[in-house]
Parts: C-alpha cells; structure tokens; sequence
C-alpha cells in the first residue's frame, strides 16, 4: 500500500514516459492538494441584464448591490466535477447564513435555459434567496472577465467562490472548495473591520479533514483508531485513508486486492463507474478471485450522504447495507472530525486536472539558459516524435470500426490528443520561478516531460513541489536530493551519484592498503560544491584517507586564504605529493590552471566527464610507470592547450 504522496506521483510520472498512460475524462492530478485560498480584490461587475430561473429579467450590478452579505459562484449545470461541489456548499451554508443572497451565474447560458435552472435549483433545494442566473453568453463572459474568472470555455472553469459582507465592503476571491462552514467563516471574517482583508483563513474543515485522510491524525493530534480483519486494532498512519485508496483518492489494484475510488464523484454522484475504467481494472490488473468476482458483481449503488458515509466508516457498510471488504477498517470516530474528513472526502478529486481538457493533454519540456543548442534540439527531435507517434496511433483508434457503440464512446472518452509545449527558460535561476509561472497560466500542463539544465534545477524542481506537477525524467547535472520532494522523478543523481562512486572507488584503494591522499578542487558555484560535498560525504570516517579541499571562486581564483602558492605546494611531487587529484572544474577553469595541474605529481587524476561537456575520453587516467596511455595525459596537454580538438 502507498503510504506517502512519493510512490504516487513516480508511478504517475513512469505511466506517462511509458506511453501507457490512458486520460479517463478529464483526470484530477493525484496528490493534488483540496484546500482554498482567499485574496481581496475590488472587482467591477459590468452593467448587464441576465434571465433568473423563473425566466425574470434581473439587472447583475442591483443583484450584487443588495444589503447584507452576497456570494457569487459561476457554474453549469451538465458541470458533474467541480459544480456539484459548489453547489453542495450553497445549499448547505443556506441555513448558515439565512441573510445572505446567493447568485450562481451559468458560464453555459445557451444550454441552460430557465427550464434547466429551475430543476438545477429543484436538485440542490435552492432557496428564495438563491439564484441562478443565465442570459446572453456575451453578457456572462463580460461578467467572467470582470472577476477574472474567464478560461476560454466551460470545460477549463475553475472552482471559485466570491463573498461580499456588504455593498462597500471589497471582495473576497475563495479558490478551491470551501465548505459550507468555511463560507460562513468567511462572512464573518470579511464583515469584521477588525481583521485585515488578505489575512490568512484559519484551518478550514477541508484542511482538518485532508490531515486525517492523508496522515491519520486528527485535529486533536491523537492518532486514530480502528478495527481492520474485523478484530485486528489499528492506529495512527496505518488508519490513513491515503495509505490504501492513493493521495489521489481514486484507488486501484494493490497485493490483488481491488481498492475503490472515494473520490467526491464517486462517493456522492450515485453516478455507476464507467465501462472503460471497469474494463482496465478486469483485464489489466491482477486481481484475487474474491476481488474479481466482488467487482463483476457491481451494481449501482445510491449516492452516499453525510450519514451513510458515517455507518461505512464506522460500521463498515454501504448505502445499501452491504457489509464492506474486512480490509476496509472500522473507525473510531467523533463527530467533528467525522464532519472534516467528509468536508474534505467531497473536494476530493473533484476538478479536472490542470492541463486536461475534453479533447487534448498538454505537456511541457523545460530547457534552462545556457543549454547547448545541439542538445536541446536532439532531446526535443525525440519528444516530439514520439507525440506525433501517440497522435496517429490515437487517431487510427477512433477511425477504426468498432465492435459497438460503447466501445467507439468508450474510446472518445478515453483517449486525448498530446500537446507539447517548449518553456524556454532566461537569466538567472531566481528568476525562473516567475517565469514558470507564467508559463503555466497561460496553458496549465498535465505533466513536464523530460527536459534539459545546463547547471542549477532547484527553481523548477520547487515549482513542481508547489503546483503537484510531475517532472519526469529531466536531463541534468545537479538533481535536487534534499528535500527530495513528490513530484520529480530523476533517471540520474547526475554530479552526486559521479562524487559517490568515486568516493567508494577511492575507499577501496585504502581498503586494499595504500594510503590515499586527495585533493579535491572545485568550482564556488553548485556544479562544483555539490559533488566536491558529496565526495567529502561519501568518504567521511574512511579510515587511510586524507582529503583536502580547495575551491575557486566565480573569477577563477582560489577562496578560503589559499593562493596559488599554496596551491601549488598541495600538487607539488614528492613524498607528500597526492595520491589522487580530482577536478570538478569545466573546460575553461582546467585550461587556467593547466600549468600547476601538469605538475602534479598525483598519481591518479579525475575529471567530470559532465562538467567537461566536450570530453571524448574516460574520466578516470592514470600515470603509467613508464609513459602516460595515450587517452591520459596527452589529452589533458591538449586541453591546457586549449585545443579545440580536445
């Protein structure tokens, strides 16, 4: 079972590289975060008239205007992902706030119709104070654009709720999925002259309930506690939610165990599983028997609620007053953290994933300054090959006869056309942040593929952290090792895993009894610290083993009060003279201090087959008793040289 977000986002991030990575509708990003943030904003609602649910007339600016508190949501009513949510919390916070007027403006005017509003209100008890408002589809995405929710179109719409106190008061901008409480909070808190509008929410109860679904600890901070295999007790992260049903929330195959989704959707939609996600799930899981037959046996099931949901956790039964899989603990719950961990089961899932739409996935490779053009024209060549392979294999699917209509629907359902898209990062790396955000405003991505650093990474591995976007594979020399974080996945540890190996290669010549003295000389700037640091790691407590340390700074010149002098006593033959010199210096700082290093009388010399980047020959030379192989040192003469053939 997945006890943290880390296997999740791997797997993920693997599936997509390794093209069997199939959309089913539009997917929500696993591990995503469900909590809400508020900012203040003064917005100005255009002047515009729209058509209520009982087909009247209605002036937005007089509907917004109105005395007492006003919350705005903008929805449609075929929306089965991030509406129902909303929706679900307005009715819930009508008793709340018994003063507060409602509006929910459809971003799908043409379809819903004041019919379609009426029996939208009907579904979720909407009150006389809640309306639902359509109209022109110019006048609503004018009203869009004035609150800065507009995406395009519907299927890119973003869970957002907006809170006035009153008519003088400024906006509050809700995004995410607050609850019914939370909004009610809300209220309060932008009614209160004696708070500052941006200041930060307390936990909501999406944010208790996500702790207690993720780690197992509730509010209280005492772990959980539960029955599993109906009398095995179970505490703490074992009871976490996430360790069985995936940060994600959508479940899956496990030990041929079949763990289902409790997504929002899943949970409170009464919506049957899809045929093509039953297919996967047969046919291409191991499943045990008794998971095969539990799953060929499903049937619909109604939607779960507040108190059905509470007798599946705490007694192990569905709506239906089936009994549960034992696997499935029994637990020991109070009621509020109960509310929570349903408060947040709701959110769960519930919006499209970033970079999904109903026809297309989009992707990005990121290319850092300074990076060879050659390369990041090869690395691309291959990237955009294989999406135009996936592209014409996706079309030939769907221009294939089918053997039914539920297949064909099946498969348009499924399957997405790729988008690749190139961030090509500029200047220093503490600008990159703002750069990858703005690139991902503009079209958010499923996933970063690949991509190609030339140095630093940390700006864009960061970014993946906070945005729960996977970067998979990229191609660099200094990955990010602490923290390691969720959401990148390294092929190589690029500089480090070059440091390590030859750290254990060098605590085996002492093994073997030969004393071994090294001097290491580095580059002040990451690509030389951090193997320089890991090789002083890796060799820490070596027995036989002396190790000097001497770094340049950015001009080339030697830090920490050593001077070339010194420097040149360090490397000078005789009986002190280093066993090894290891060099993590590019081409321009060996060629600079060529004449002291061909003095050396180290025995061993070693070069950063990366750091060199031109390098045509091993990284590893050694002096022979009675010449030099003819890959050593007359390479490194070429290179002090500075022969552009080297």
């Amino acid at each position: 079972m997945m006890a943290a977000d880390r296997p999740a986002a791997r797997r993920l991030a693997a599936l997509a590289l390794l093209v069997s990575l199939q959309v089913w509708a539009p997917a929500p990003a696993p591990g995503t975060a469900a909590r809400y943030t508020r900012s203040a904003a003064e917005y100005r609602p255009p002047d515009v008239t729209l058509v209520d649910q009982a087909g009247a007339r209605v002036r937005l600016a007089d509907e917004l205007a109105a005395g007492g508190p006003v919350l705005l949501q903008f929805i449609f009513t075929s929306c089965s992902t991030i509406c129902p949510v909303l929706s679900g919390a307005f009715a819930a916070v009508q008793e709340k706030l018994p003063r507060a007027r409602l509006v929910s403006i459809s971003i799908d005017p043409d379809a819903d119709t004041p019919a379609r509003l009426a029996e939208y209100a009907r579904r979720f008890e909407a009150g006389p104070r809640w309306r639902l408002l359509g109209g022109r589809l110019e006048d609503v995405i004018a009203v869009e654009r004035a609150f800065d929710a507009y995406r395009g179109n519907k299927m890119r719409h973003e869970p957002l709720t907006f809170i006035r106190a009153a008519p003088q008061r400024p906006w509050q901008r809700l995004e995410g999925f607050p609850s019914a409480a939370d909004l009610a909070a809300e209220v309060r808190l932008a009614g209160s002259a004696a708070v500052a509008p941006d200041a930060a929410p307390a936990a909501s109860a999406v944010e208790r309930g996500r702790r207690i679904y993720r780690d197992g600890v509730p509010p209280s901070g005492r772990p959980l506690r539960g029955l599993t295999q109906g009398d095995a007790p179970v505490a703490g992260a074992q009871l976490a939610c996430a360790s069985c049903h995936r940060p994600s929330g959508f479940g899956g195959v496990e030990g041929g165990a079949l763990v289902p989704p409790v997504t929002g959707p899943a949970l409170f939609s009464g919506t049957p599983p899809a045929a093509a996600e039953l297919l996967g799930k047969l046919y291409q899981e191991e499943l045990s028997q008794a998971s095969w037959t539990r799953l060929r046996a499903a049937r619909e099931r109604p939607a779960y609620t507040a108190a059905s949901l509470a007798a599946a956790l705490r007694r192990g039964t569905d709506p239906d007053g089936r009994v549960l899989d034992p696997l499935m603990p029994r637990y020991e719950l109070d009621e509020p953290d109960l509310d929570d961990l349903i408060a947040y089961l709701r959110t769960l899932s519930a919006a499209p994933a970033p970079g999904v739409d109903a026809t297309a996935i989009h992707f990005a490779v990121v290319v850092a300054p300074e990076v060879d053009a050659g390369k990041k024209r090869a690395m691309l060549d291959v990237v955009e090959a294989f999406f135009r392979y996936r592209n014409a294999e996706t079309r030939h699917l769907l221009e294939r006869p089918a053997a039914s209509p539920g297949t064909r629907a099946n498969l348009r359902q499924t399957w997405r056309k790729w988008v690749l898209q190139t961030w090509q990062l500029e200047g220093p790396p503490a600008s990159w942040a703002a750069q990858l955000a703005r690139s991902y405003g503009e079209q958010p991505v499923f996933a970063l593929l690949s991509g190609l650093g030339a140095g630093e990474w940390r700006p864009v591995h960061e970014f993946c952290e906070r945005t729960a976007v996977p970067c998979v594979f990229p191609n660099v020399d200094l990955p990010v090792a602490a923290p390691a974080g969720a959401w990148t996945l390294y092929l190589s540890a690029g500089l480090t895993l070059e440091a390590r190996a030859l750290g254990r290669h060098l605590a085996a010549s002492a093994v073997a009894g030969r004393p071994v003295r090294i001097v290491q000389l580095f580059g002040d700037q990451p690509p030389g610290r951090v193997p320089a640091a890991a090789l002083r790691e890796e060799l820490r407590g070596e027995k036989g083993v002396r190790l000097a340390d001497l770094a340049l700074d950015a001009a080339g010149a030697v830090t920490a009060g050593a001077n070339l002098k010194a420097l040149a006593g360090l490397l000078s033959a005789g009986p002190e003279a280093p066993t090894a010199l290891v060099l993590w210096l590019d081409r321009a700082d060996l060629v600079a201090l060529a004449p002291l290093v061909a003095a050396s009388g180290a025995a061993e010399l070693y070069l950063s087959y990366s750091l060199l980047h031109r390098a045509r020959h091993p990284v590893h030379t050694r002096r022979g008793r009675r010449r030099a192989r003819p890959h050593g040192r007359p390479l490194l003469a070429r290179l002090f040289r500075g022969d552009p053939g080297a």
